[in-house]
Parts: C-alpha cells; sequence; structure tokens
C-alpha cells in the first residue's frame, strides 16, 4: 500500500462532519505556524491501532526557519518513532518534549495537541522546531508564543478551528501583518509594531496600550460580534485613502471569550491597483465601443457609395468591402462589453451567421446556416481574423450552395477547440469544387484574404476539399491557440 492510499484511508475514517473541521483546522494552521515561530504537522492515525499516523497537512512559518524543507504530506510514520504523538493521541492531552530526527541527526522540541472534536480525537497536531534557531525572546515573541498556547488548548476542547470561519475575503491578514492582543473586555493589551505602522499610517498615532479599539477611531463591530458570537468575523474599513482589513478571533476559555486576537491588514495599495484595474478595464471597453461605431460608420458610407455606382462589379466589390468592416466591427462590439480582452468567439459567429442570412437571403433563395459547437474565448486579435476569413468563407459557400425556387440554401459551420488548436468546417451542398481546382493557383479575392489572414495573422491552415457525402465542398480553417500558463495555485 503506497502512503497516499494510507492517507486517504486515515481520512475516510472521519465521518463527514469530522472531516469537515478537521479541513477548517487545515486552512487556519498557517496562523499557528507564525504565531508559534515553528512548523506546524497535522497526524490522523492509518487505522484505530494507533500504531501509524499520516501526515495531513503541513505548514511552515513566514517569520522563522524550518524543520522540514521537504513535503511531508502522505508520508506515513510509526508511533514508535513519534512516541509523544502516539501519546498526545492515546491520552488526549498536550505532550511536550524533544524529538529524535535520525535522517537529519537533529534533536528539535515538539509539543503534540490533541485535535478534539465532540469529544473524540481525530487527529493530532504537532509544532516542532530547533531551539538553537529559535528567536531571542522578547515581548512580541512571548506574547505570540502565549496566544499559541491558548490556541492549542482551544483546539485540544474542540472550540478551534470555530464552528463558523465568517465572511471570505481575497486578502485575509496573516499574523505578520499586524497583531493586537485584547483583554476579555475589549482592551488592548499588545500591539505588535507592523499593527502600530498599520495604525500610524491610519494617523492614529497615540499609545494603544490600556486603550479600545474604538477609542482610537477604529470601528469594533467585527470585535463585538466575535465576542458575541464566538467565532471570527472580517471587515474592510476605509479611512480616507487607506483601506484596512481587519480579522477579530475570540479567544475562548470554557466556551467564553477571554480576550480576542485582532489582525490588521493594510491593503491601500491592493485597492488603489484594482480601481487603477478598473479604470483600464473600462477605457479598453469604450476604446472597442468608439471602434466599432467608426467602423459602422465607414460600413454605412460604402453602402451609400455602392448605391451610387452603376457597374454591378464595382457595387458588388464595395458591399464585399463593407461586409468584411461589418465584420470586424461585430467582434468590437462584443469585446466592449467583456471586462477582459477576450471575446466569446460562438457569440461572434451566430453574430457573423444572422447578418449573412439577413443580407443575402431573399423570397427566391433563402438562406441558412446552421451553427454547431463552440471554440471558445479567444484573444481580440485573433477573433478579428478568424471572423473576417470565416465570413468570407461563409459568402463563398453561400454563392456556391444551392438554393433555387424556394428550396433553402443550407450551410453547416462546424466549430470546435482540443486545446491546442480551434478549426472550423464549412460545409456546402453545392456543385462542389472544379475539376483539378488548386487553392494556390485558382484563388479569388476572398480566399487569398483568407489565405493570408488565416497564414500570417493567425499561423494556421486552410484546406478545401469535397464533401465527404453527397455534393458540395467543405472548408476547413485550422488555427494554434495562444500558450495560456499551467496554474501555479
Amino acid at each position: 500500500m503506497t502512503t497516499a492510499e494510507d492517507l486517504d484511508d486515515a481520512l475516510a475514517r472521519l465521518d463527514g462532519s469530522a472531516q469537515a473541521h478537521l479541513k477548517r483546522l487545515t486552512r487556519n494552521a498557517a496562523l499557528l505556524a507564525d504565531i508559534s515561530f515553528a512548523d506546524i504537522l497535522v497526524c490522523v492515525p492509518v487505522d484505530d491501532t494507533g500504531t501509524e499516523f499520516a501526515f495531513s497537512a503541513q505548514f511552515r512559518p513566514i517569520n522563522a526557519p524550518t524543520v522540514y524543507p521537504a513535503d511531508l504530506v502522505g508520508r506515513v510514520c510509526a508511533s514508535s518513532d513519534r512516541p509523544l504523538l502516539a501519546m498526545a493521541w492515546d491520552r488526549g492531552r498536550l505532550m511536550d518534549g524533544g524529538l529524535y530526527l535520525p535522517e537529519t541527526d537533529r534533536w528539535v522540541r515538539t509539543l503534540n495537541v490533541p485535535v478534539r472534536f465532540r469529544d473524540q480525537t481525530i487527529a493530532v497536531l504537532a509544532r516542532e522546531f530547533e531551539p538553537h534557531l529559535q528567536r531571542t525572546a522578547g515581548e512580541l515573541e512571548t506574547t505570540y508564543f502565549s496566544v499559541f498556547r491558548r490556541l492549542a488548548a482551544m483546539v485540544a476542547d474542540g472550540t478551534y478551528p470555530y464552528p463558523a470561519e465568517g465572511r471570505a475575503t481575497d486578502v485575509s491578514p496573516r499574523v505578520g501583518d499586524g497583531m493586537i492582543l485584547l483583554d476579555p473586555n475589549g482592551t488592548i493589551v499588545y500591539a505588535s509594531p507592523n499593527a502600530l505602522s498599520t495604525l500610524h499610517r491610519l494617523e492614529f498615532t497615540a499609545p494603544v496600550r490600556g486603550r479600545r479599539l474604538s477609542e482610537l477611531g477604529l470601528e469594533q463591530r467585527a470585535v463585538r460580534s466575535s465576542y458575541e458570537q464566538r467565532i471570527p468575523y472580517l471587515e474592510e474599513l476605509e479611512y480616507g485613502d487607506r483601506s484596512v482589513v481587519v480579522q477579530s478571533l475570540p479567544l475562548l476559555e470554557h466556551g467564553r471569550a477571554a480576550g480576542g486576537l485582532v489582525l490588521l491588514r493594510d491593503v491601500s495599495e491592493l485597492r488603489r491597483r484594482d480601481r487603477l484595474l478598473l479604470t483600464k478595464d473600462a477605457t479598453i471597453a469604450e476604446i472597442h465601443h468608439r471602434v466599432k461605431n467608426n467602423l459602422q460608420t465607414v460600413s454605412s458610407l460604402l453602402r451609400l457609395q455602392s448605391r451610387r455606382v452603376a457597374s454591378s462589379e464595382a457595387r458588388a466589390a464595395i458591399l464585399e468591402s463593407e461586409q468584411r468592416i461589418r465584420s470586424i466591427a461585430m467582434v468590437h462590439e462584443i469585446l466592449s462589453r467583456e471586462a477582459s480582452d477576450e471575446a466569446p468567439f460562438d457569440e461572434v459567429v451566430v453574430s457573423l451567421a444572422r447578418s449573412l442570412e439577413d443580407a443575402v437571403t431573399s423570397p427566391e433563395r433563402p438562406v441558412e446556416i446552421m451553427v454547431q459547437g463552440d471554440p471558445g474565448a479567444l484573444p481580440s486579435h485573433m477573433a478579428t481574423s478568424l471572423a473576417v476569413a470565416l465570413a468570407e468563407l461563409l459568402q463563398n459557400a453561400i454563392q456556391h450552395g444551392t438554393g433555387t425556387d424556394g428550396e433553402p440554401c443550407l450551410v453547416e459551420l462546424h466549430q470546435e477547440h482540443d486545446g491546442a488548436n480551434v478549426r472550423f468546417r464549412i460545409v456546402d451542398h453545392g456543385g462542389g469544387l472544379p475539376d483539378g481546382f488548386d487553392l494556390g493557383r485558382d484563388a479569388g479575392l476572398g480566399l487569398t484574404i483568407v489565405q493570408t489572414l488565416i497564414r500570417d495573422d493567425l499561423g494556421g491552415s486552410l484546406r478545401l476539399a469535397p464533401a465527404e457525402r453527397g455534393a458540395g465542398a467543405v472548408a476547413t480553417l485550422t488555427a494554434p491557440l495562444p500558450h495560456r500558463p499551467a496554474s501555479t495555485s
């Protein structure tokens, strides 16, 4: 059996509520690592005997060196290798002492905390560090560790992690951002240097110890709510041009709030960047909108010009150009409604198909373009070139398709993507390709434009072939999708 299977089996032994409790602990364990200047490991027994444990989570502190540069998650250890961990599991109380690591020939200090849930031990949380690498204990270190001991006691009596986690946020503060310790009455007992720096940026320069947050001008809604309901609360406050995220955590003893932990994070720069991005997005959308309007104006001028041209050949050429401009305008219209520089291309294709149907259909020769599939969202430069190319291919298919005496001219457009390429197949049911047709030699202006766009702008290919079944022809357009960097989350 692999260690991954051991871990899966160990977690599967827990019922749904216990698993949820353990997941909440895991989401909050980074706080415990930071506040204790040590590595935090979460271990679950492989079976009921408690002779083996699997590491289910690992967190390294941001303010101290780690004991374990390599990940332990998924590994299994014997109780004989970690006797204090096994004793914490078996006895249901905190076990503190030394631990020898034979693989690195080092001794570390370990505090093992039983993770209790509904009067049952479901896991063990271990705090581990090398004593000789520990920071000199000043007021900050002493205060932080005292808070850790209180949270560890809550883990052991089942009140931490909290049953409800409060409102989520994209910028939850960590201990290193700034920490304030409160007594049961909400009076400040200690404020870390980073917390003081945040308060100073908010122009709260008076001494803070012995005062309440409200006396500093900070709202206490989150603190009051966390004390009353015994769950964490988080809110974002605005002070002029400054923005601060405040998270309040109640410190419980015997089910009652015996103090509180307030974490502060100055997010002013993040919010400034958010506003800049929103402004940038709005500017880009406005540019697309104006380009669309200008192109529609050019399209209208060309349409007016076509009505004043006597030559039917010249009129057809002008109207073809007008249709190309209209295709580009469609892309910009859709981009003006999007928050990114990508267009949902199925929407572009459907709009293009309906526009062509309206332009060329008549009672004597109705035209129907059947669209299938979804190529996904495409970058604006790619969408523009594809829209013009597809418009030309569709017009070509309509021109050479069947449909007289009230019979519809049916054109099929199939679109798909495979992750690497986007592909379009346009099928008509006309007379097919002329004998000896060669795309490189026999292409007219429209197909020449298409080939140029596909080859030079998209790096793709175009193929014309007879229909697989029946009369007609198939145009296949293939273009590579832009490379998207893999997610690192």
